[in-house]
């Protein structure tokens, strides 16, 4: 690459993919090995240019292709090229594509972190009471002070205590002090019955006394799982949460890890490990905030009066939130539904319903979309019927669009039917109140 074209590309803003590298060869190879890597055939989707400094060279690789699957195969191979010659020193200084994984990182990585905070300090102010910190919460060498030595004196007021407590931290908390199980006791209490038939039909004394031990080591587990007055069930504070988020929480420490301490380099496969895990993380954790914020110890649910939303929960092998929406379009009843819902779900619906208030989708943006429990904000709306009536036919099939196309929604009309979709009728609906109230 000339200097012409590198000008040109730091004017585009870095729009293309690159690397920069140090490296330092031992005194059998020079400058012409690198140029000849570089040039080699296989590597004919990117440009480099590069300069000696003393014994250093320093490099950079562009991805004039603008395939960035192919550059990062090609960076890779570039890497195990030079790195398998002996007695060389090869250094990353900058991968943009790293750069971008990274900051899509840093920028979920609050929101989940915030999320998972939020849920258990909710579930143990609601389940223990305001002293639950001084039970449950121990200092150890996985917290911190973090309030302590600030400049400003506000800290001091705030509670917020689990922002002591570090990242993979807040797993361990979860596990320690909610680590009982009901359903987990019960399975126990079945294999030590299916040991103690084995018991009695062993014969051999050597296997007699193994069977015993076994036995005497579980009944001792379940004895401390147990033993502790301050433990609390799992299924008593969480709705929808199962013990694996604790495992999965673990699995991403070591992604979020790369983040926080600014690795080198990191492949789309990782990133998208990260991202799978995340996703999948919130998703669990909004939904229990759902389930908490709009139905607390409920089953069934409803909202509003010109939107009907009806929240219920019920469980299966997984306790799941189905959320279904009742509103009028120009005289015409439309029926929404959607199963494994969260709250970001009933926003996206007002935000596609009520795409031409710009003021109400602000208030939206900025409280109901960071706080599930400020529901009031939706459902108590003195100016919904003279929005509804702004609502052209156009409009209305625009929006019905968006709804099943981007957000996945199931959308029926009154005549209409469809699988998982009850269409509410006013006795129906009378019924369901009775039965799940």
């Amino acid at each position: 690459m000339n200097m012409q074209l590198l000008g040109k590309y730091y004017l585009e803003e870095c729009k293309l993919h690159h690397t920069h590298f140090v490296l330092q060869f031992t005194k059998t190879y020079s400058n012409e090995t690198l140029k000849e890597v570089l040039s080699s055939e296989e590597f004919d989707n990117i440009d480099y240019v590069f300069n000696p400094v003393e014994k250093m060279i320093f490099f950079s690789i562009f991805d004039k292709a603008e395939k960035p699957k192919k550059y990062e195969k090609t960076k890779k191979a570039i890497i195990e090229t030079l790195g398998m010659i002996d007695g060389t020193y090869l250094s990353i200084l900058y991968d943009s594509q790293t750069v971008e994984y990274l900051e899509k990182i840093s920028s979920s990585i609050y929101e989940l972190e915030r999320n998972f905070r939020n849920l258990i300090e909710i579930k143990m102010l609601r389940q223990v009471g305001p002293l639950w910190r001084n039970q449950y919460l121990v200092s150890n060498d996985n917290t911190y002070d973090r309030k302590t030595g600030r400049k400003d004196d506000v800290f001091k007021y705030l509670a917020n205590p689990l922002d002591d407590h570090n990242f993979k931290n807040l797993s361990v908390f979860v596990k320690e002090n909610i680590r009982r199980n009901r359903s987990i006791i019960t399975e126990k209490l079945d294999l030590l019955d299916s040991k103690l038939d084995i018991l009695k039909a062993a014969k051999k004394s050597e296997d007699l006394n193994e069977i015993t031990d076994d036995i005497v080591d579980e009944i001792n587990q379940l004895k401390i799982s147990v033993g502790n007055a301050n433990d609390l069930y799992s299924e008593d504070i969480y709705a929808h949460i199962k013990p694996d988020l604790v495992e999965e929480w673990n699995r991403i420490y070591d992604y979020r890890n790369y983040w926080a301490h600014n690795i080198f380099l990191m492949t789309e496969a990782e990133y998208n490990e990260y991202l799978r895990l995340s996703q999948r993380i919130n998703k669990k954790i909004k939904v229990e905030l759902t389930i908490d914020s709009l139905l607390g110890s409920l089953n069934f649910k409803d909202y509003g009066n010109f939107i009907r939303i009806s929240i219920s929960k019920y469980e299966n092998e997984v306790v799941n939130c189905e959320v279904k929406i009742k509103f009028n379009l120009n005289g015409k009843f439309y029926y929404v539904s959607k199963l494994e819902a969260d709250y970001i779900d009933i926003y996206n619906f007002y935000k596609v319903l009520f795409s031409k208030q710009a003021d109400f989708i602000a208030k939206l943006d900025s409280t109901y979309l960071r706080n599930p429990y400020l529901y009031n904000i939706l459902s108590e709306n003195e100016k919904f019927p003279e929005w509804f009536e702004d609502i052209s036919e156009e409009d209305s099939n625009e929006i019905i669009n968006i709804l099943t196309s981007v957000f996945k929604f199931n959308v029926k009309t009154a005549n209409e039917s469809g699988e998982g979709l009850v269409v509410v009728n006013e006795d129906h609906h009378s019924f369901l109140k009775r039965i799940f109230s």
